[in-house]
């Protein structure tokens, strides 16, 4: 994993938490425990970006190779 992709699924998963904390996200997803929703709504977010971040980056470097 690259520090870049690192940081921007990061930057992705928080905008996407504070979003969603905004908007009362949590109250509907696991009303009894919103906090908890947010926390892996923001986890899952943040580490679906790095790895889609990834994947194209790899797809980059082999289409640069060609």
């Amino acid at each position: 994993m690259k520090a870049e992709s690192a940081w921007v699924g990061f930057a992705v998963g928080a905008a996407v938490g504070t979003l969603g904390w905004v908007v009362g996200l949590g109250n509907v997803l696991w009303p009894e425990h919103p906090e908890w929703a947010l926390l892996l709504v923001t986890i899952g977010v943040a580490l679906g970006s790095v790895i889609i971040l990834e994947k194209s980056e790899s797809r980059s470097a082999d289409r640069a190779q060609i």
